[in-house]
């Protein structure tokens, strides 16, 4: 099993450049945002800052706060007048915020990169005020487009990598490749029950495409705007 250190090599390899997202996902992303005027902001897996800068300003918040592995990446959100951290999720530190501290927290597309996952969302609760929300993203491994490519034999390279060379068994060999990075996938069904059972309450699920726009009915990616609520004994 990869240790904390390894996990976090891989992590920074992969975010150490500019994440680009369709227009599908960032409409979906912006559809969810309510006005928090004078209000805090944080990003978690802010990368270079493009989401944080267009949320803040529609948002109407005071101060943005980005989290990061990527200190490359950190620079140029940087230079977007958003407040950065480095930070490692693998390493399961707090942020160092106080309890209670911001309006509006997001994470998008950051959880299935960390095993601590428990830890994450306990975090995202200590920091968000009572009644505020949080948008969180993450890839669906049960949507009908990975259903399909298994039942077919292929293997989802940009959800499961198995290789960080080479892409064994995916539908698109010539393509250039990444690894995913990914180590915590979850099914529409589980991460609904995993945000549940750390005190939150589902406001909205939105679900849509984060890379690829000409399959309409892919629906690969999950995304869930949540609102704190009373600790649940868990």
């Amino acid at each position: 099993m990869a240790t904390s250190g390894q996990l976090s090599y891989i992590q920074k390899e992969i975010f150490d450049s500019i994440t680009t997202y369709n227009p599908v996902f960032l409409k979906a992303i912006l559809n969810l945002i309510e006005e928090r005027k004078n209000g805090k902001f944080l990003d978690i897996g802010c990368n270079d800052g493009s989401i944080t800068q267009k949320i803040s300003i529609k948002a109407k918040v005071n101060e943005s706060y980005g989290v990061d592995i990527a200190e490359k990446m950190l620079n140029v959100a940087r230079s977007k007048g958003i407040k950065t951290i480095l930070h490692d999720l693998n390493e399961e530190k707090k942020f160092p915020f106080p309890e209670n501290y911001f309006d509006i927290v997001t994470c998008f597309e950051v959880i299935e990169h960390t095993l601590a996952t428990d830890f994450l969302l306990d975090e995202i609760y200590r920091v968000l005020k009572p009644s505020r929300y949080a948008i969180i993203s993450t890839p669906r491994l049960d949507s009908l487009y990975i259903i399909g490519l298994l039942s077919f034999g292929f293997q989802p390279d940009w959800l499961i990598s198995v290789s960080k060379k080479k892409n064994y068994g995916g539908l698109w060999k010539d393509k250039q490749y990444h690894h995913s990075g990914h180590v915590s996938l979850f099914t529409k069904k589980a991460f609904k029950e995993m945000l549940i059972d750390h005190s939150f309450k589902i406001i909205k699920y939105a679900p849509t495409n984060i890379f690829i726009q000409m399959i309409p009915f892919r629906k690969d990616t999950q995304i869930w705007k949540i609102k704190k609520i009373n600790k649940r004994h868990r």
